[in-house]
C-alpha cells in the first residue's frame, strides 16, 4: 500500500514538472517546434544508444557550455531539464552536482538502468505536453 502511494506522488512529480518544462518550451514557437521534435526522439535514443550517448548527443547538439547561439536551443533545453529533474526536481537526488554526464558515466550498470527507466517516464509524460 506505502509502496503504491509512493508510486502515484512520484508520477504526479513528472507530470507536475513536464506541465513546467513545456511551457518554458511554448515561449518561442521556433523553439517549441525543436522541442517538440526532439522530446519526441529522445527517448528513442536512449531505448536504442543508452542514457549516455543520448545525453552526449544533446549536449553536443545544444553546444552546452559553449558557444550557446550555435547550438540548437530545443536540445539545449532536453538536456537542461533531464538534468534539473535528475539533479533537483524528483526529490530523490538521483544525480549530484559533478554534471549530468561526469555522473552517468561513474554510474553502476544497475544505477544506469534506473535513471534510464526513470528519464523514460519523464519524457512520457513531456511528450503528452508538449503536443
Amino acid at each position: 500500500m506505502a509502496q503504491e502511494i509512493k508510486r502515484k506522488a512520484i508520477s504526479q512529480e513528472r507530470a507536475k514538472f513536464a506541465w513546467l518544462y513545456a511551457q518554458e518550451s511554448k515561449n518561442d514557437n521556433k523553439v517549441s517546434e525543436k522541442y517538440k521534435s526532439h522530446v519526441r526522439e529522445f527517448p528513442m535514443l536512449v531505448l536504442t544508444n543508452g542514457l549516455v550517448n543520448a545525453v552526449a548527443f544533446a549536449y553536443e547538439k545544444g553546444n552546452i557550455g559553449r558557444n550557446r547561439t550555435s547550438g540548437d536551443i530545443g536540445w539545449e533545453l532536453v538536456y537542461n531539464h533531464l538534468e534539473k529533474w535528475l539533479k533537483d526536481d524528483c526529490g530523490m537526488n538521483l544525480i549530484q552536482a559533478d554534471g549530468l554526464i561526469q555522473e552517468l558515466l561513474k554510474c553502476e550498470p544497475n544505477r544506469l538502468r534506473m535513471l534510464s527507466n526513470e528519464t523514460i517516464s519523464l519524457f512520457t509524460w513531456l511528450k503528452r505536453f508538449v503536443s
